[in-house]
């Protein structure tokens, strides 16, 4: 979380604003944009794309478009520590929302083995702990303020057979 939130950001932004953008920005602008926002983004999939994975490139395209924000800041403010806090902040909202993604996922894994009833309260009890939607306790007990739904995917039928439901 550190070095992709706080110490990337530094880097990348002293190297590819500080630097590149900098450097070339004396002879070009138009081409200090193209090119560091090209690096910016190959240097985020190069790993993938020398192992192999060509179709990765089409990942440089938000990666090149970062690359164009954080440049336009950096020489707007003529500050580079507008772009590393920009760079920063985009990292941290990514990592959080991968950090939720994962947990989304740690909670589509769980094995459901009861009937359709208790099925639906064992949904709403993981929603409401995963989410804080709803209190634990009435997502247990069944009574509610106002009637929760679930998605019809979400209902299974009276009596299925023991399975893994995916959220």
């Amino acid at each position: 979380f550190f070095v992709t939130g706080f110490l990337a950001p530094i880097g990348e932004e002293l190297i590819f604003r500080g630097i590149i953008f900098t450097g070339l920005r004396k002879y070009n602008r138009f081409l200090a944009y193209v090119v560091s926002a090209f690096l910016f983004g190959f240097i985020h999939v190069m790993n993938s794309v020398f192992a192999g994975n060509i179709f990765e490139m089409v990942q440089m395209i938000p990666y090149a478009c970062s690359g164009l924000v954080f440049a336009y800041i950096y020489e707007s403010t003529d500050n580079i520590w507008a772009s590393i806090l920009t760079h920063m902040t985009n990292n941290i909202f990514a990592l959080l929302a991968s950090y939720s993604k994962q947990k989304c996922q740690t909670l589509s894994a769980f094995k459901v083995y009861i009937n359709k009833k208790h099925f639906r309260r064992s949904v709403k009890l993981q929603m409401a702990v995963w989410t804080g939607l709803e209190p634990a306790t009435s997502a247990v007990t069944g009574r509610h303020s106002k009637p929760t739904e679930l998605p019809d995917i979400l209902v299974a039928g009276e009596g299925f057979e023991p399975t893994t439901f995916g959220l």
